[in-house]
């Protein structure tokens, strides 16, 4: 029992020392960037929680822990939302110090209060523990707070720190004892490493402006395309080092900013030098590479919130080196020397990623020097772009000399054509001689074939209006004959009436036989202008315009259309109906031209009429769906009627229509829908024709199974 009490009380007087431990600080600890972390010292004290008498040198601190700032992470639990506690260390200065300004400065985003001897002396960002709101620290807002320390003195440091788990692993930056010289070497340094990170920007955004250009000049080079997107991206990681090195204004922090283009900007290297080498290969990329980059940039976006990041990164390196290995040893055989340069280049950044990947996971908090940084970031974002560079240039000389080949090629082979040509110009020449004399021989049996059409044409319409014009003179001629038979009893009547001395009957009968005479004179005068129109018809126009009248001309060309068809065909009976517009004045035309227009429409129209009507009912166009239908009356429609300052004549049939797949055609010269040797499909055509001349319009209206109207439209 005594000798248990003697071992409690040796452990806690040794306790007791250990808590007050004061490190001695000398001049000669300061490191080449002449500052002191204190951060990786061992004299340490933490406790979790927050109380502002933690700060005061007489506070006991038998209960707290041993823990080192940049170990903290020893003690984060997992789901925390705010960590918060304190760190107490006391430190001494030796006479070196004497004469020396000194500050203290902070390196990590966490907020903190700094306390010396209980008193605050300064606060990087907000914790909240003096009022106002948290607010975490950008370590690029400035460099150190001077601190007035007497050497020779004891000092209790005690540090307040309040922030999210993220910011808490290994806060081997967090406090450091400055030197004199460390503002200028401070801002030697970031100048330094701005300057080179601009460089590497730079060169960076000449190599991928250079490949943007290179493709707009070659769109169908499409690797070319992928290496400037590439490059592009690549521009990404040295902006974010950028960003990192100046105060910023933004939303985000230069720590977020940062750590989001390293997000987008290595997997797109890891990604992009892959997919790159592959497309350069003229190889296809698989479905499962794209699967994987779409994980890649799932990845990448929450890269902040992802608790096993240090996993996937190097998953990502893995993935692209087996890829590259894999490509290159497939395609051994046909790599090229501009190919080989690009692969260089490769092996080169493959040998850089995994040299960082090393020192990630051998020296985690170690420090690396300034100058290893910017090689290890030259070596990542140019020695890929320099080779491809050189795979470009080498690709130009290929492909130059590939073109001054197939120039010589051309100029070779455009030598022989000539001399090829030379040769056959002079048989093209006696070709197009003999060639030339038949198209004329040709032309004028053309010339001749379509005069002998047209004539035919006429001499057609003029047989349609033969049976009716004899029809019409019978009429007349009828009158004429029992007329002059009546009147001839009448003379004989008269005479009788003389003998007798009956003098009025005789006068009567003059007045009788007087009328007589005038209706023979009208009828023979009809007679008459039906032969003169006949005449008109059957010969060539003068072509000479006069006053016509529309419903005159429209009206007897129906009537002889319609004797005509009953001369060739007694079974044929037809409607006709006419409505006229009496307010029509005669307009200027040249009427046997529009008469033969008119004769044409009007004869098509009792033709489709007419085999309609030889169709039985069940066949009829749309028949099934009319209740009820048991004949079909064809009928033939003539109009006329002003419409502005225009004339238009109607003639509507209810035929079958026209179908719609031929009714661009139907003006076309010989294209017809008659059977062979019913029509030479000239008729229309020369309609259309004729109609054109005179300044008007020919169109037409139909619908399949109902009927169809051709409408001229006629200038007054």
């Amino acid at each position: 029992m005594k000798n248990l009490l003697i071992l409690v009380i040796f452990l806690s007087v040794l306790s007791a020392r250990a808590q007050d431990t004061v490190l001695e600080l000398s001049s000669s600890m300061f490191d080449t960037e002449h500052k002191i972390e204190l951060s990786k010292k061992h004299n340490w004290l933490f406790k979790k929680g927050n109380d502002l008498r933690w700060a005061s040198p007489e506070w006991n601190t038998v209960e707290w822990d041993t823990l080192r700032p940049n170990d903290v992470d020893e003690i984060l639990v997992e789901g925390d939302s705010v960590l918060e506690g304190w760190f107490r260390m006391k430190i001494s200065l030796d006479e070196n110090f004497d004469g020396l300004k000194i500050g203290v400065h902070q390196g990590e985003n966490v907020p903190t209060d700094i306390y010396i001897d209980g008193v605050h002396v300064f606060s990087f960002g907000n914790t909240g523990l003096l009022g106002g709101s948290f607010e975490e620290y950008k370590t690029n807002d400035g460099f150190e707070h001077p601190l007035s320390l007497t050497t020779g003195e004891v000092y209790l440091i005690a540090i307040h720190i309040r922030g999210t788990p993220k910011y808490m692993k290994g806060l081997d930056r967090l406090t450091s004892i400055t030197g004199p010289e460390f503002h200028a070497a401070a801002l030697k340094a970031r100048d330094t490493e701005l300057i080179q990170i601009s460089g590497a920007l730079f060169i960076l955004i000449i190599i991928s402006l250079l490949f943007w250009l290179v493709f707009f000049q070659h769109p169908t080079e499409k690797p070319l395309l992928f290496v400037a997107v590439m490059l592009t991206i690549m521009c990404i990681l040295p902006i974010g080092s950028l960003w990192n090195s100046y105060p910023q204004e933004a939303s985000f922090t230069d720590n977020e900013f940062t750590r989001l283009c390293f997000a987008v900007g290595l997997p797109g290297i890891f990604i992009g030098v892959p997919i790159t080498f592959i497309k350069i290969l003229r190889n296809k990329v698989p479905l499962w590479l794209w699967i994987f980059v779409g994980f890649v940039a799932i990845v990448s976006l929450f890269e902040i919130l992802l608790p096993f990041r240090l996993f996937i990164i190097p998953l990502f390196i893995v993935v692209s080196i087996a890829m590259c290995i894999y490509y290159t040893i497939r395609s051994w055989k046909s790599l090229t020397s501009p190919i080989l340069a690009m692969v260089w280049g490769l092996i080169i950044v493959l040998a850089t990623l995994a040299l960082i990947l090393g020192i990630f996971i051998f020296i985690p908090n170690g420090d690396i020097p300034l100058y290893f940084r910017f090689i290890l970031l030259c070596s990542l974002t140019l020695s890929f772009p320099i080779s491809l560079l050189v795979y470009l240039s080498l690709w130009l000389k290929a492909s130059i000399k590939a073109a001054r080949e197939e120039a010589q090629e051309v100029v070779r082979i455009t030598e022989e054509k000539n001399e090829l040509v030379a040769h056959q110009n002079v048989l093209l020449e006696k070709q197009v001689v003999e060639r030339t004399s038949e198209l004329n021989e040709s032309l004028e049996n053309l010339k001749s074939t379509q005069s002998q059409l047209i004539q035919s044409e006429k001499m057609a319409s003029l047989g349609e209006l033969t049976a009716g014009i004899a029809h019409e003179i019978q009429n007349p001629l009828n009158f004429v004959n029992n007329f002059s038979e009546v009147s001839t009893e009448l003379v004989d009547e008269m005479n009788e009436e003389l003998d007798k001395g009956d003098i009025e009957e005789a006068k009567a009968i003059g007045s009788d036989l007087k009328e007589n005479l005038e209706k023979i004179n009208h009828h023979g005068n009809r007679a008459g202008d039906i032969v003169k129109g006949m005449l008109q018809h059957s010969r060539a126009g003068s072509g000479t315009k006069e006053p016509t009248d529309i419903n005159s001309l429209a009206d007897e060309y129906l009537r002889l259309a319609y004797h005509g068809l009953r001369a060739k065909d007694k079974s044929f009976n037809a409607t006709m109906q006419t409505d006229f517009d009496e307010s029509l004045e005669k307009i200027s035309i040249v009427p046997q031209d529009i008469g033969r227009v008119i004769l044409n429409l009007i004869t098509n129209a009792f033709y489709v009429v007419n085999e309609k009507q030889k169709l039985p009912t069940k066949d009829l166009p749309g028949s099934q769906n009319l209740v009820g239908l048991t004949s079909y009356e064809p009928t033939v429609s003539v109009s006329t009627k002003k419409e502005g300052d225009k004339v238009l004549i109607s003639v509507k049939d209810n035929g079958n229509g026209i179908p719609q797949k031929v009714l661009d055609k139907i003006f076309q010269p010989f294209f017809t829908t008659k059977p062979t040797g019913q029509g030479t499909g000239l008729g229309l055509s020369l309609s259309y024709d004729i109609v054109k001349a005179h300044g008007g319009e020919l169109r037409v209206n139909t619908e399949e199974g109902k009927g169809s109207e051709f409408i001229i439209s006629l200038p007054v």
